[in-house]
């Protein structure tokens, strides 16, 4: 919805009569979503994934910015990425730990939305920051919120 408002609100060109505008905008993109339903043929093809994408397993795909060198992975997180690992069934060496990974920046859900990370978020002013890297999960009926840091694509069985 904001999205919508934001883009509308950009098309708004004579500002003498922005409200008559924006209605005019409003009703043109409502008859063109018409006619996209009654001719499906006139939708556009899906767009093909972004240049430097990474696709994941089940639909998900990581998307810029990466980061295009490794970094150290830390410690409590590669704890926790082990224990994760053992879970789903991997037989990992007592010593195993994940040094290094590529950042990624979002991931493009199954459903078609953009999840962010708070890793390139970090870099910008807070006044500039849109907070979207919070989460909501679910863990042993339990509805907890979360931040993420970052994505890292890791395969965890063949």
């Amino acid at each position: 919805m904001e999205r919508t408002i934001g883009n509308l609100g950009e098309e708004v060109k004579q500002l003498s009569n922005p409200y008559e505008n924006l209605s005019l905008h409003g009703v043109w993109h409502s008859q063109v979503n018409t006619l996209k339903a009654m001719v499906p043929d006139l939708k556009p093809a899906k767009p093909s994934l972004p240049h430097r994408s990474q696709v994941c397993a089940d639909g998900y795909v990581l998307l810029c910015a990466y980061d295009c060198t490794t970094r150290l992975f830390p410690v409590i997180e590669s704890l926790a990425l082990w224990g994760y690992l053992e879970e789903c069934g991997a037989e990992l060496p007592a010593n195993w730990v994940m040094e290094k990974t590529y950042k990624w920046a979002h991931l493009l859900l199954p459903n078609g939305h953009i999840a962010c990370s708070a890793w390139k978020e970090q870099a910008k002013a807070l006044l500039e920051t849109r907070i979207a890297h919070c989460i909501k999960l679910q863990t042993q009926g339990i509805v907890e919120f979360a931040k993420v840091d970052f994505y890292f694509w890791y395969k965890i069985l063949d």
